[in-house]
């Protein structure tokens, strides 16, 4: 099993969350997960926001990511009061993709975009909202 460890409780002026993902038995550290403030929301606080995550791929397989996803998604919709989360994964990456069908999101579509580094792709977008 996983835990969350890192930047948890609430922040008024706070727009992101990280967390470093480790193993609950040693607390050794495997991976990370981010919450953060959609660049589109107009609202204050974090009605909407997007997520990315990474795992050593050591730990591929073993339903770490979506327990740690699922955990962060329920942080953000009772806690943060975030009614929508959006992740995007390189169209190739099914199993990113997996994941958050695993945790209930639902793919919105397919877009040609930048991550932010330069590096365009082909992406596949996928959503949940609170009341999923």
């Amino acid at each position: 099993m996983a835990h969350l460890a890192g930047s948890g409780g609430i922040h008024p002026h706070r727009d992101t969350y990280n967390w470093a993902i480790t193993l609950r038995s040693n607390r050794l550290l495997i991976g990370w997960l981010i919450l953060g403030r959609s660049r589109h929301a107009r609202d204050p606080g974090m009605p909407e926001c997007g997520c990315g995550y990474a795992l050593n791929r050591h730990y591929w397989r073993q339903d770490y990511m979506p327990e740690a996803l699922q955990a962060a998604c329920t942080y953000a919709f009772t806690v943060l009061l975030t009614r929508l989360i959006h992740a995007e994964c390189e169209r190739e990456n099914t199993a990113s993709a997996r994941v958050m069908q695993k945790c209930g999101m639902e793919y919105e579509g397919t877009m040609y975009d930048d991550d932010g580094l330069g590096n365009w792709a082909h992406r596949d977008r996928y959503v949940i909202t609170a009341e999923s």
